[in-house]
């Protein structure tokens, strides 16, 4: 592995620091939730990244009913805790999807 650009640590490093695979960072890099770059054949994030306050998982509350008719499952979102910019590349994703 070759020498860390400066700010920045290797992605196993990261990895272990979040609780994920090296290759989930990767992925999370490449769809811009973490801010990171490849050199050479090795992959490197940011070294502000693992204790960024955006960087929270978010959570959500909610609850589900089950019926036993033959009706669909009704689930009811009560409250959803996320940060500004994950809620912006949610909807950013939502949109291109459809």
């Amino acid at each position: 592995m070759s020498d860390a650009p400066e700010g920045m640590i290797p992605v196993e490093e990261f990895a272990k620091l979040k609780g994920i695979t090296a290759s989930k960072a990767i992925d999370m890099v490449r769809d811009g939730f973490y801010v990171g770059r490849k050199v050479g054949n090795d992959w490197y994030v940011d070294i502000s990244e693992p204790t960024n306050s955006a960087s929270k998982p978010t959570r959500i509350k909610g609850s589900v009913v089950v019926s036993n008719g033959e009706s669909a499952n009704e689930v009811v979102v009560t409250d959803i805790q996320m940060s500004f910019i994950f809620m912006v590349i949610f909807m950013v994703k939502w949109v291109t999807v459809q």
